[in-house]
């Protein structure tokens, strides 16, 4: 999952920078931070379930 989205957020980048006289600049940046906050809370969950299994 966390490969997923951070795949997705270099794709939406790619596409971001070859139609960037298209794009909206605060729909990039919405969309970058979207995939940043899933990323996290990816992370946290990934690191939550690790901790219990070690107790």
């Amino acid at each position: 999952m966390l490969y997923l989205a951070v795949s997705m957020c270099y794709i939406f980048l790619i596409v971001a920078l070859l139609l960037n006289c298209n794009i909206n600049v605060y729909a990039m940046a919405v969309g970058f931070l979207a995939t940043a906050y899933v990323i996290a809370v990816e992370f946290r969950k990934r690191r939550h379930h690790e901790q219990q299994n070690f107790n």
